[in-house]
């Protein structure tokens, strides 16, 4: 009775609120940012996150449904299912969420009548706690169809509003589907309806009998693999069909390089999905390499001094393929790199394209030394400014600052031009290419181009953060040649995985898998073979990364064994380890 309650009440605050004039919506967002405490807040969206996740089921027959609840006089309060596209309460809760999203990312002072005319800050609580995990029960190929189906139907697309300043809110039809709430999205769910998205267009490209396959084969060492996949790329994109006996040309694709990828290492006689797994993984590492510089602990790389605009088109190319591909690769770039790739991309979400957003976030996750010295620069206020400051190199901004001398009046300017310099002009000539690539493949899909922020590329690329689950790793865990009298021996192997660091267990999963991401069903999908390898201790646990295929010695002690393990994983060749 209880629930029901709260989702009788939830509705009709969230009718309240969306059916409110704007300057009433403005004063509640107001109360919401300045004076509501941020436990208060997260509570509340705590709620009606609950509130969401309660009232969606999903039906084998009927898709996804939802519960509505109202009054039924006595007290009680009477339940009705029904499909969730037709369910406008469901609805209305939903953007009541979004209502709270908008208001967890507005500036402090909302007296402005845009949110871009106030000053920004970073959000009061994480985005993940307005994701809707209910919306897991559905299935994404579905309701990627739904949306679709619903775009296709109603050619008047509805423009995305604020919901706090809009003057009149709509719960139209293309807002009642699940993908046009896209940031509300789980990351898997998310990923999945991308994937879908795009893997139908190449079906469609292959009904249209345009040519759908890339074939390749390269050798492993970085540069022969580089210069190859280039080679290969760069034909594929510049490739133009002849006429065929009747004087027709045969049809191209507008996205030239959204094609599945048959690949082979010279040499090897594999093939198949486990080979394409690796060649991603050997890929990634190889172009990382070859054009891109790496920070002190090896695990974020940024742009170097290489001008070779055909490798980065490649290197695009290679994370475009990695998505249709469903391979998640190393989360190796700062969200800088998502954002600018959206940028060139023409995206929205870029933050770079949005007025008024702040670059000091975006750059100080690209060069923290720099950024730090720049904030320096704005909280000085002697008049000595540039004696301190003056030689931080900005004359390498360019004509942007010709002629001025840095002062107190002139600080700021100094800061924005230096930032824009090393986010635009410096890196263009390598991330337009890039971005060009990465459009070559997935360009097509509408939730790529319009519909996410560099986080939300981010997690699609490279998959979420989650603390590796040991456990789960082991309860779908593969074990062979192993024999009763091992029992005691794997028992100790698991728990010495359980007892390492985090970033060591990362380094684990990457000496198996080559990712260091979890799987889009969870740490269990990983789904690694251990296999006994001898029984010497002089041998040391290696893996095939493309069978994620553990080969582990039985030693004589768990001491032999942490050490040969701990030695193993220095040694490794996957991505991020020494």
């Amino acid at each position: 009775k209880k629930m029901l309650w709260t989702i009788h009440l939830t509705d009709l605050v969230a009718h309240q609120v969306l059916a409110s004039k704007p300057a009433a919506r403005e004063e509640l967002a107001k109360n919401l940012v300045s004076e509501w405490p941020v436990e208060l807040f997260q509570t509340l969206v705590s709620s009606v996150v609950n509130v969401c996740n309660s009232k969606l089921l999903y039906n084998e027959t009927r898709g996804a449904i939802s519960t509505s609840v109202k009054p039924s006089g006595d007290g009680f309060f009477e339940q009705e299912t029904r499909s969730v596209y037709s369910d406008k309460s469901f609805w209305l809760t939903v953007e009541l969420l979004q209502f709270l999203r908008e208001c967890n990312e507005c500036p402090l002072n909302l007296c402005c009548t845009s949110l871009e005319e106030g000053q920004r800050r970073g959000p009061r609580i994480e985005s993940a706690h307005f994701i809707l995990e209910g919306i897991n029960k559905c299935k994404p190929a579905v309701e990627w169809r739904q949306w679709r189906r619903i775009c296709q139907d109603d050619t008047e697309e509805e423009e995305e509003v604020s919901l706090i300043f809009a003057p009149l809110l709509r719960t139209g039809k293309h807002r009642r589907t699940f993908i046009a709430h896209n940031s509300l999205l789980p990351i898997d769910f998310r990923r999945q309806c991308v994937i879908t998205d795009l893997c139908s267009q190449v079906f469609e490209d292959r009904k249209r009998k345009i040519r759908g396959l890339i074939k390749l084969s390269v050798n492993r060492d970085a540069k022969s693999l580089v210069g190859g996949f280039t080679q290969t790329v760069c034909h594929e994109r510049d490739y133009v069909p002849e006429p065929d006996e009747n004087g027709e040309t045969p049809p191209v694709s507008k996205w030239k390089l959204r094609k599945e990828l048959s690949v082979v290492f010279g040499g090897e006689p594999g093939s198949g999905q486990g080979v394409r797994r690796e060649f991603f993984a050997v890929a990634f590492r190889a172009f990382l390499q070859e054009l891109f510089s790496s920070e002190s602990s090896g695990r974020t790389f940024w742009f170097g001094d290489e001008d070779r605009p055909d490798n980065f088109y490649a290197f695009g190319v290679l994370l475009g393929l990695a998505i249709i591909h469903d391979v998640l690769m190393p989360a190796a770039f700062p969200r800088a790199m998502y954002d600018l790739m959206l940028k060139h991309m023409g995206s929205p979400r870029s933050q770079c394209l949005q007025d008024g957003a702040s670059p000091m976030a975006l750059f100080e996750d690209v060069s923290p030394s720099e950024a730090s010295s720049l904030l320096k620069v704005l909280e000085y206020t002697g008049e000595d400014i540039e004696e301190h400051f003056g030689m931080l190199g900005w004359e390498r901004v360019g004509p942007q600052l010709e002629g001025k001398r840095l002062s107190q009046a002139t600080k700021a300017e100094f800061v924005q031009a230096y930032i824009d310099w090393s986010l635009g002009s410096r890196i263009d000539h390598q991330i337009r290419p890039l971005a060009a690539g990465l459009e070559a493949v997935v360009g097509g899909s509408v939730i790529l181009q319009r519909m996410v922020d560099a986080e939300q590329l981010e997690q699609i690329l490279c998959g979420g953060e989650v603390p590796v689950d040991i456990e789960a790793i082991r309860h779908r865990a593969f074990l062979e040649c192993w024999d009763a009298s091992d029992a005691e021996f794997l028992n100790a192997f698991w728990e010495v995985l359980k007892g390492l660091d985090e970033e060591v267990k990362r380094q684990f999963v990457v000496f198996v898998t080559s990712s260091d991401r979890e799987p889009l069903k969870g740490w269990g999908e990983l789904k690694i073979t251990v296999q006994k390898n001898g029984m010497s201790d002089e041998r040391l646990p290696s893996a095939y990364t493309c069978y994620s295929l553990l080969l582990l010695p039985r030693y004589s002690s768990v001491e032999v064994l942490k050490q040969r393990l701990a030695q193993a994983l220095r040694n490794g060749v996957g991505f991020g380890l020494q």
